[in-house]
């Protein structure tokens, strides 16, 4: 049986440390990475119980926000990253958006 609490502290520990207000593409890579590995440990329990799939859907949403962190190669607002320090004027309007298939896919 899967601890529900751990893992949620799990993923909401990995956000913070690794794609929070300060981040860097190495740290997001690896949340990308440990994201996926829960992902798969939830794989067989995510249709067997609500509990089940409200674990694996919260790990999709944790990925899909760390997708775009990863694809917004710029600093903006609070959010800095450390590895594109300032904004891009061409990323000011633009919206960034992932599908449930590219996060389904994405390893």
């Amino acid at each position: 049986k899967v601890n529900s609490r751990e893992v949620i502290s799990k993923i909401q520990n990995l956000l913070w440390e690794k794609a929070g207000i300060v981040r860097n593409g190495v740290e997001l890579k690896e949340a990308l990475k440990e994201l996926n590995e829960i992902l798969t440990s939830l794989g067989s329990i995510k249709n067997r119980s609500l509990e089940g799939r409200k674990l694996f859907d919260l790990t999709l949403v944790a990925k899909a926000i760390v997708l775009n962190a990863l694809r917004r190669q710029e600093s903006r607002g609070a959010h800095y990253r450390e590895d594109f320090p300032f904004e891009r004027e061409t990323y000011g309007r633009m919206r960034f958006e992932v599908s449930l298939e590219e996060v389904l896919k994405t390893t």
